[in-house]
């Protein structure tokens, strides 16, 4: 039993550092939110392998934020692009992926698919907030653990928004429920309805709980970092 024990054990911490992407899944050319440009991505020497950072990236801690077929199809409140988009998960300061082994929607750094009681849904991690990319002469240079320069307020509340507007209107929401039935993750267009109901209000609720509102100071919004 302890032999069948250990081999199990060891399997799995194989499985948890298989994906090894040299460059670690990162778009390797681009233009960031601030204008700066990049044509390759260089890592500080912070002692970690391609398999460590992608390890960090990608393992679920256990957060909820939404289910995962929804932030998969989920548009943005004033387009027909999706709110995944690379451009718009920039926009908010947070880093963009292409697609890895154990990363194979391309989801940003940080956000991650966790399973719960048979249902699948997207949260953040520590990777989120905690991995920087700074550009600097056409170089994007990588800090593992580093802050991150993301507006994680502007994130919730234009999720909210995506999420209002999706089901308030009538061709957004046939073409989110269709896109949604087609993960395979709910069975009929109600159960859609009745959970796109429940995560725009909830969303909504943690961004108004949060919005800095005390009047004997300046109100302060979050921004960037």
């Amino acid at each position: 039993l302890i032999g069948i024990g250990m081999i199990i054990g060891m399997a799995s911490r194989l499985y948890e550092f298989h994906d090894d992407d040299p460059d670690r899944g990162a778009l390797l050319s681009g233009i960031d939110k601030f204008g700066a440009r990049f044509s390759r991505i260089a890592y500080l020497n912070q002692g970690w392998s391609a398999a460590d950072s992608l390890w960090f990236y990608n393992t679920n801690q256990g957060s909820n934020l939404l289910p995962f077929s929804f932030f998969l199809m989920l548009e943005q409140a004033d387009s027909v692009n999706l709110f995944r988009d690379d451009r718009n998960i920039d926009r908010y300061g947070y880093l963009p992926q292409r697609a890895t082994t154990r990363n194979p929607n391309g989801l940003p750094v940080g956000m991650v698919k966790d399973e719960y009681q048979g249902k699948a849904y997207m949260g953040f991690t520590c990777a989120a907030c905690h991995t920087t990319q700074i550009n600097y002469d056409h170089i994007g240079i990588r800090i593992d653990c580093g802050p991150a320069n993301a507006d994680m307020e502007n994130f919730m509340i234009d999720l909210a928004k995506a999420l209002f507007v999706t089901l308030e209107t009538e061709e957004k929401r046939n073409r989110f429920i269709a896109n949604v039935l087609q993960q395979k993750e709910y069975d009929n267009a109600d159960e859609v309805i009745a959970d796109l109901e429940k995560y725009a209000l909830r969303i909504r609720a943690y961004t108004i709980i949060n919005f800095p509102r005390d009047a004997k100071r300046p109100l302060t919004h979050y921004g960037y970092g």
